[in-house]
């Protein structure tokens, strides 16, 4: 029979799952968006917009179900001091069942990382001029390619440097 701790690991690791697998889908929502950006497609990039706003929502509901499952492995457990701590600081990776979680938690926290990265490469692709012209409904069907011939080629640099004495060939 479980404990209260194991039953709570459980229902955290499968929040957790969850969780990951609906970042996944922002991630590549975002991603999408980006694509969308980038050739012009203003219709398309507002629909991915609209349906990652409904993965956002989804997103919430379960951040709250993990905040709750984190509250309750602090109550139960009397060496857990500071509600503050993040749940890879309170989690020891050497126990399997608190290893198992941490490594989803280690795995959500990446994810994070990198949604973070993509949302501001895309706020930073809005913000430029060239972005801001793509992204025009004017700008539809033209994309801002230049053809091989007018492309100027920039000269190279190259630097030499001696081998170390006792270098082998």
């Amino acid at each position: 029979m479980l404990s209260i701790w194991e039953k709570i690991h459980e229902t955290l690791q499968g929040a957790l799952e969850r969780e990951i697998s609906l970042r996944q889908e922002i991630l590549s929502n975002l991603s999408q968006q980006e694509y969308a950006l980038l050739i012009g497609d203003v219709w398309v990039r507002e629909s991915l917009n609209r349906g990652g706003s409904r993965l956002v929502c989804n997103l919430r509901m379960l951040i709250k179900i993990r905040s709750g499952l984190t509250r309750q492995l602090i109550a139960i457990s009397p060496s857990l001091t500071g509600s503050d701590s993040k749940l890879d600081q309170m989690l020891d990776p050497t126990q399997e069942i608190e290893g198992e979680t941490y490594l989803l938690y280690q795995n959500l926290c990446a994810l994070v990382t990198k949604i973070r990265h993509k949302h501001l490469h895309i706020k930073i692709l809005l913000a430029t001029p060239q972005g801001r012209e793509e992204y025009s409904p004017t700008n539809y069907f033209t994309l801002p390619i230049d053809p091989p011939h007018k492309l100027k080629r920039r000269p190279t640099s190259l630097t030499t440097l001696e081998r170390p004495k006792g270098y082998a060939k």
